[in-house]
């Protein structure tokens, strides 16, 4: 009897870290304001982008909240966030730890900014960057 307990355990253990994987709980798309493009991981270049929400590809966020107060954002297909400038100060990485972005509203969505340089996130094309913050469309996003 004890074996089997033990044996159930582990394999509730095994299971468990797969399942929520694969579907957590809260996940969200940021929408830009301006292309109605969606914030997605690029894993391979370790960057964020933004391309059509077609739903092919890690589109789906996460969001909870840092120990400042501030808001993360988890893609739970790749585990990791969105956090920042790379060394160049623009495109925006992913990153192991994560980074609380302030919201605030706008008139599109809500601005994001990045809580090291004060910039906010914004779309441009394909890329995500750092810019200044301003009332601009391409700054804002909304989340569906």
């Amino acid at each position: 009897m004890r074996k089997l307990i033990l044996s159930l355990t582990a394999a509730a253990i095994a299971l468990a870290p797969a399942a929520a994987a694969a579907s957590p709980a809260g996940e969200v798309t940021l929408v830009n304001g301006k292309q109605g493009y969606c914030l997605t991981a690029e894993p391979k270049q370790n960057t964020v982008g933004a391309y059509t929400c077609d739903g092919s590809g890690p589109q789906k966020w996460v969001a909870g909240s840092s120990a400042d107060g501030g808001r993360t954002y988890l893609n739970p297909q790749t585990g990791r966030y969105f956090c920042g400038a790379t060394q160049a100060g623009k495109t925006v990485q992913l990153c192991d730890q994560a980074a609380g972005w302030t919201v605030t509203p706008a008139r599109n969505g809500d601005q994001l900014h990045y809580p090291a340089n004060s910039k906010c996130l914004m779309a441009l094309g394909n890329h995500v960057h750092l810019a200044d913050c301003r009332e601009d469309p391409t700054r804002s996003w909304h989340t569906t």
